[in-house]
């Protein structure tokens, strides 16, 4: 053991039991509020007595000490009376999971011999496809709660040695192995915790952690026997960052507890909702890096907490309190009662400051994997440093061997490396991979890194946090890595695959690198062409997201869940979903339109709803400079919105966007008798988002003469100007016109009027749009002073005579620049480009003080 974790031994009420400690706590604090769930509160005492009746109920149906009993709730507190009546019953708790496999549940009872299940009717079908023999108790349903049978049966004592709860995790086998632990050493583990943590009565704590892993130990029992409050999130929000975010700033929440991929989401949603109650944040499961450490603190001003600890030694071990200006994150120091050595392969300790295996020793170790001696001999070995006290009381007499790497550092933390079967050989020399992984996450651009060895190659798998060109990412890593340890393949990811419990899947990114996928193989079925635009960014997303053995499956009617969309990349997808569309997009939505076909109409629905409610939508409203108002070409057909919308997930603007949409189609919008009172009426919209100027606009194709006539009512107003941007315009909008084949050079002759009324009318077009159009033809171009820059796609032709044409209305030659791409293409596929363009276009003219006053 190593000399400086030697000092961790205190004494402890070794003889309690953490429901006696819950029961003691409950009645000395009866009107406490122990448990908050939406709108529900649930006193100690009422939770005590919910709980009792639970516990009855089970001694009815037969249930004696050290039985094995289910339960399949979701998040919710009868899941919390459940665990705790399973417990004051004398049995061990399993938790399932509903949305497992049925192969993988029916796996667990099958093992676990339960004779009762504790669910909710709900799950009653999901039971049944279990082949699950024993009694069902559904919670909800009062015929199953029998209060007259059960008012006399007396509770008795749970007893140190009971099995408290018997957990599943992932096997090499392909099956999962069941971890089994004592009420011994679940208390063991809380007493340690209290001492550290120091949890504040009356605060409250966050529950995230599923009750499947054993994170949840720490967030959900730890706080009922410190009197803190759990605040559980309602079940269809469990996954809504900006709902946990609003939730911590209303609840005033002081502490939360998560994986850090999903805390390197949540970051900035805490950032946001202000959530400056937080007192504590605890990282566990993952590597933590420097930079999340950093975000963390900024975001909220809470002290970051790094554990570490396997499920097999109980919760965790160590702990490290992180500071944001240090520059690696270790996992600290041990808890109470903990010995951890550094060994080699012989069991051999090895000297501070290099890397061996990390073991772990404690008074009450998990008591093995249920059936499956073989397995827990290998893992569980006798601890050759038992010392002679310690073999009198039966105290720390094996190790359990973790797996992972870690060296003692000089001033006695613990520093991970990674596990043992992440060392791999390059050309004979050893590689740990998590030192090449740590060297890379170092990097400011870096948001999460994976790095494996593939067929003799170095692969990094990344996630940036702001894009850089990958050669700066690669000199980086020349600076600090041998040329033999540098990956030779870079994949960069918008996200990294995880398994249910969130942590990173593997077996994802080694599949990432066998599947080759065209574009062609992702959906087989023809789509509306109103969909186009929707469909495409959608299904790319989903292509970052989703395994890439699964996107070759992708279809129009396939569950987002079904194909592996995991529960951490569901919040991001229905984040930029949000984001890209500007639209109020909830966590349910996506649960109920959990496919394309579903999805894909109801923003559609969405988008419409906005366009009736109000026609100047703001696609962002955050930047230090003034806004830009864009006015899209279009007949308001209900996509013309989307490219610009589209436009923003790939470029960044320093200054608020607003899109102005045409209302032709809206049949409860009079349209104006003139361009000009239309005008007027979008300008008094507009100075109620910004009162004075300099004003800046964009217009689109069609849409050109009326940010040209805003431009003009500007003038006449007096205000000061920046900037007019015309998009693909010519100033008779016979090139761009969407049914210009039929148009003739423009005249107010009104014969040739007629005639293109009546070659109109063949088209079958809305009557609205051709009252709107004859609206445009009858507009008058004025002379302008403000400065007037355009755009035009590279497929424009004879740019030199539209400019011409063009000259008639300004002073001076206006500027022009050409990108690249259609007039179909340059917005919606070139669209970082463009939006490039126009960026510097504005600020050329803010920074030259080029604002214009009349």
């Amino acid at each position: 053991m190593l000399e400086q974790w030697a000092s961790t031994n205190k004494d402890y009420p070794y003889d309690q039991t953490t429901i006696g400690e819950f029961e003691f706590v409950a009645r000395e604090n009866p009107h406490n509020i122990a448990l908050i769930c939406g709108e529900k509160e649930m006193t100690y005492a009422a939770l005590n007595a919910k709980a009792d009746i639970v516990a009855k109920t089970l001694l009815f149906h037969g249930a004696k000490p050290n039985d094995l009993i289910a339960i399949m709730i979701e998040r919710s507190i009868d899941m919390v009376i459940g665990l705790l009546g399973i417990w004051k019953a004398g049995a061990g708790y399993v938790p399932l999971n509903p949305e497992d496999p049925d192969n993988r549940l029916a796996h667990i009872l099958q093992e676990t011999q339960c004779v009762l299940m504790l669910t909710k009717k709900r799950f009653n079908k999901k039971i049944v496809a279990t082949f699950f023999t024993g009694k069902i108790i559904a919670m909800d349903d009062d015929r199953s709660i029998r209060h007259n049978a059960i008012k006399n049966i007396d509770l008795s004592q749970v007893q140190p040695e009971n099995i408290a709860y018997v957990l599943y995790t992932s096997g090499s086998t392909g099956q999962p192995k069941g971890v089994v632990v004592e009420h011994r050493g679940l208390w063991e583990y809380l007493w340690a915790c209290q001492e550290w943590a120091k949890l504040k009565p009356n605060n409250r704590f966050l529950q995230l952690s599923p009750y499947i892993f054993d994170a949840s130990l720490f967030d959900l029992y730890l706080p009922l026997i410190s009197l803190v409050t759990v605040v559980l999130p309602e079940r269809e929000n469990n996954y809504d960052l900006p709902y946990l975010a609003r939730l911590i700033a209303e609840k005033k929440i002081h502490y939360l507890k998560s994986v850090p991929s999903f805390l390197r989401l949540f970051s900035q949603e805490l950032k946001q909702k202000s959530c400056k109650s937080l007192q504590a944040i605890y990282s566990v499961g993952e590597e933590l890096f420097p930079i999340d450490v950093e975000r963390l603190h900024r975001s909220t001003g809470a002290c970051i907490y790094n554990q570490y600890g396997p499920t097999e030694s109980i919760g965790i071990v160590s702990v490290a309190h992180c500071l944001p200006d240090e520059k690696e994150v270790t996992l600290g120091h041990p808890i109470s009662n903990i010995r951890l050595f550094i060994l080699d392969d012989q069991l051999k300790p090895i000297p501070q400051g290099e890397y061996g295996e990390l073991y772990i020793s404690k008074r009450y170790l998990a008591k093995g994997y249920l059936k499956q001696d073989a397995l827990t001999a290998k893992c569980f070995i006798p601890n050759p440093f038992l010392q002679s006290e310690d073999k009198l009381l039966g105290h720390y007499l094996y190790l359990y061997k973790s797996g992972d790497r870690a060296r003692q550092l000089p001033d006695g933390r613990l520093q991970f490396g990674g596990r043992i079967d992440f060392q791999v050989k390059i050309n004979g020399k050893r590689v740990e991979l998590g030192e090449i992984e740590t060297v890379i996450a170092n990097h400011v651009a870096v948001q999460s890194i994976v790095v494996l060895k593939i067929e003799e190659q170095l692969i990094a798998f990344v996630v940036f946090n702001k894009i850089i060109d990958i050669q700066i990412l690669q000199a980086h890593v020349a600076e600090y890595l041998p040329s033999f340890m540098r990956p030779a393949r870079w994949i960069i990811l918008t996200s990294l695959p995880l398994t249910p419990s969130g942590k990173t899947n593997r077996q994802d990114l080694l599949a990432l690198t066998k599947t080759e996928m065209s574009d062609d193989e992702v959906l087989s079925m023809t789509i509306p062409s109103e969909w186009n635009y929707l469909y495409e960014h959608i299904v790319n997303l989903l292509k970052k997201l989703l395994p890439s053995s699964a996107i070759c499956l992708l279809s129009l009617k396939k569950n987002f869940f079904e194909l592996g969309l995991s529960s951490l990349n569901f919040i991001e997808f229905s984040q930029t979903l949000r984001q890209l569309f500007n639209i109020s997009l909830s966590v349910q939505d996506l649960f109920y339109h959990h496919t394309l076909l579903k999805l894909i109409p109801h923003i559609l629905i969405l988008l419409q709803g906005k366009k009736v409610d109000n026609f100047i939508v703001p696609l962002s409203e955050k930047g230090s400079q003034l806004p830009l108002f864009i006015l899209p070409g279009g007949f308001g057909e209900g996509n013309e919105i989307l490219p610009f919308m589209l436009m923003l997930s790939h470029y960044s603007f320093d200054r608020p966007l607003y899109a102005i949409r045409s209302r032709v189609n809206d049949c409860d919008w009079k349209i104006p008798r003139t361009l000009h009172e239309q005008a007027c009426a979008i300008f008094r919209e507009i100075k109620k988002i910004q009162s004075d100027g300099p004003y800046y606009f964009l217009g689109e194709c069609i849409a050109s003469p009326m940010a040209l006539e805003l431009t003009k009512i500007a003038e006449q107003q007096k205000e000061p100007l920046g900037v007019v941007i015309l998009l693909d315009s010519s100033p008779y909008f016979r090139e761009t016109f969407p049914f210009s084949r039929y148009m003739n050079q423009f005249s107010v002759c009104k014969r040739e009027r007629l005639i293109r009324a009546q070659r109109m009318r063949a088209l079958n077009l809305p009557a609205r749009v051709v009252e709107y159009y004859h609206l445009l033809m009858a507009w008058k171009p004025k002379r302008l002073q403000t400065p007037i820059s355009f755009i035009f796609s590279s497929d424009m032709n004879e740019v030199d005579n539209v400019l011409k044409r063009w000259k008639i209305f300004f002073k001076t030659m206006p500027k022009f620049n050409i990108v690249s791409g259609t007039h179909d293409t340059y917005i919606r596929q070139q669209s970082a480009e463009t939006a490039s363009v126009i960026n510097d276009i504005l600020l050329t003219y803010t920074t030259r003080g080029h604002n214009l006053r009349f």
